[in-house]
């Protein structure tokens, strides 16, 4: 009976590992960040990666933002982007280290979208655990795991059973699939509840708070460890608030961290978007792309020019990143 149980489980896995890479766009996406990387870096001209997640993807038309860049003076550059489904900073800071930083294919500019507190330390749970440990990261990683993101037993079991079975690495997408098809409305209250849930880390702060409780404060560690690596590749990045359809603060501690690590902060929520460019209240639709891609390509334009005359030994210009600056 166990050997049965065994052969079925086995056979599952292996569908999974055949099927899943061909059912799942996401999956795709996440597999062809290693030829990506190396295609990005074997092109001419100055190199812009596009760095976030769902809100990134549907946010920013790579075309329409190179056009607009191209009608500013900014000709031949290059471009890539990378946005992984409810990925957030801990992705991001091991798809920069395995596949750009640690092979040696930065390109000269990474352009990171967040939004909310989606900079800030926070304890992983299982979900994220598991997604780590699928196309994300390696086993070598999992000592600086261990000391952050992955904080007990629990979530280091889940992501070494997802690092060695697929099956357990990809229940979440299936689980998902099995829902869109079924339940109303699915995926904008998914997004929803996905974004109330990504809770900062947060350690004791000194004080007291409300009554009389220890006041707590967020930290951005694993932000300035980002920060630090690109900084020793000689990539210079640029935070780029996104869009959302109710407006959110943007809270001092990121833009401290940005700002004292000499990267750039750009803050596109005050696009000129309206609520029919989106999609569900959180992303844009085709036509609310096409705007947002435009305003972001205005706010970058002077940054990019920046760095473009440093690598080619001229003296940059300092003009302020603005988003509401029109033509």
């Amino acid at each position: 009976m166990l050997v049965a149980v065994a052969m079925v489980l086995l056979g599952v896995e292996l569908a999974l590992r055949v099927v899943g890479g061909r059912v799942s766009t996401d999956e795709q996406h996440l597999r062809r960040i290693p030829a990506l990387a190396r295609g990005l870096h074997d092109r001419p001209g100055t190199r812009l990666l596009l760095l976030g997640n769902s809100l990134t993807g549907c946010a920013v038309e790579e075309q329409v933002l190179l056009d607009e860049l191209a009608e500013r003076g900014l000709q031949g550059l290059a471009s890539a982007k990378i946005a992984a489904d409810a990925s957030g900073l801990d992705e991001w800071y091991f798809y920069l280290r395995r596949h750009f930083v640690q092979p040696g294919l930065c390109p000269e500019i990474v352009v990171l979208g967040f939004a909310g507190q989606e900079l800030a330390d926070r304890r992983a749970d299982r979900a994220q655990a598991r997604r780590l440990a699928h196309n994300v990261c390696t086993l070598a990683d999992v000592p600086e795991l261990c000391t952050g993101v992955l904080s007990d037993l629990e979530l280091r079991a889940q992501f070494l059973g997802a690092y060695f079975a697929y099956s357990l690495a990809r229940q979440e997408a299936v689980r998902h699939r099995v829902l869109r098809a079924l339940v109303p409305h699915y995926e904008a209250e998914t997004q929803r509840l996905n974004r109330a849930a990504r809770a900062p880390r947060r350690d004791a702060g000194e004080g007291p708070g409300a009554g009389g409780v220890a006041a707590e404060r967020v930290t951005y560690v694993q932000l300035a460890r980002l920060i630090e690596m690109l900084r020793g590749a000689g990539t210079h990045c640029v935070f780029v608030t996104m869009p959302d359809n109710t407006r959110y603060d943007l809270p001092p501690g990121p833009v401290e961290v940005i700002r004292s690590g000499g990267m750039t902060l750009v803050d596109c929520r005050d696009v000129n978007l309206a609520p029919h460019h989106y999609l569900d209240g959180m992303h844009l639709n085709g036509e609310g792309s096409r705007v947002f891609s435009r305003a972001l390509a205005r706010a970058l334009a002077p940054t990019i020019g920046s760095r473009t005359a440093l690598s080619r030994g001229a003296a940059p210009g300092d003009t302020p990143a603005d988003p509401s600056q029109r033509r």
